[in-house]
């Protein structure tokens, strides 16, 4: 089923019924950070591959995507990119997190960036322009690694 037979089936519903479903869904997502976009993005939220390719044109959500797992599903992440000044700046991940999550509460900018949430997530992040530079990322259990290049 995709998303507009879920919508149609809605729409077919008396509107006490439609009006209590859209309530619930606003209860369940009203403390979420990020909720993936229809398509893609959602089904690769919902992968449960070890290693997911998730590729596509600039502005597809790729770091969006990446932003939003670490904040709401996993609990130890590092987030990479190629350039460290990719990280920073108007368009950096680090930026792009930052407004996802709402706050700079928790953000340590010193090496290697940090945030640390209310909800006890340690999101790291990191890069690694040549080989043997993920190396210095060695030594602590993380349950995501995201590459976004």
């Amino acid at each position: 089923m995709d998303l507009s037979e879920v919508i149609g089936r809605l729409n077919g519903l008396d509107p006490k019924a439609r009006q209590e479903i859209v309530d619930e869904v606003m209860l369940v997502t009203a403390s979420r950070k990020f909720i993936p976009s229809p398509g893609p993005q959602t089904e690769a939220w919902f992968s449960k591959a070890d290693v997911l390719l998730y590729g596509g044109e600039a502005g597809g959500g790729k770091s969006g995507l990446l932003c939003g797992l670490a904040l709401e599903e996993h609990h130890q992440s590092l987030l990479m990119r190629r350039n460290g000044v990719d990280l920073e700046g108007g368009g950096g991940l680090i930026e792009d997190l930052l407004r996802i999550y709402g706050s700079r509460d928790g953000f340590s900018g010193k090496a290697p960036p940090t945030l640390r949430t209310n909800t006890g997530r340690i999101i790291t992040f990191g890069a690694a322009k040549d080989i043997g530079d993920e190396m210095k990322y060695q030594g602590r259990a993380r349950d995501l690694l995201g590459l976004d290049e």
